[in-house]
């Protein structure tokens, strides 16, 4: 798909017990079927556990509209909404936004995303 209608950003977070990825409601045009996905790969480029993504269907916003994705496997992240299991390792976390609003806005999306929370 042409990055005018799937584009992708990458954010790498270290191993951790939980560690929490923010962003706001990702610029998508969800009148027109557009949507997220945030999958958790293993540092080798697999899926490594069996609960490992979510999407705009399934993930609690915050009051504001952003959303907080919990990414861990200690029993205090699994209660929380919105969590996913860290790969052994650590986790690349891959946001897709399919049918974004224009390209610009999902860059400037990606920026802000990969600044807030790449190494945590």
């Amino acid at each position: 798909m042409p990055l005018e209608d799937a584009y992708c950003s990458n954010v790498v977070i270290k191993k951790a017990d939980c560690t929490e990825v923010s962003f706001a409601k990702p610029p998508v045009d969800y009148d027109n079927l557009g949507y997220w996905s945030l999958t958790a790969y293993n540092m080798e480029d697999y899926l490594g556990t069996d609960s490992a993504a979510l999407s705009a269907y399934k993930a609690e916003s915050n009051d504001d509209g952003s959303f907080s994705i919990f990414v861990g496997n200690n029993q205090d992240c699994k209660s929380k909404a919105n969590q996913i299991d860290m790969p052994e390792g650590g986790a690349a976390l891959i946001l897709r936004v399919y049918r974004p609003t224009s390209l610009e806005a999902a860059k400037e999306f990606e920026t802000k995303l990969v600044a807030d929370n790449n190494g945590k």
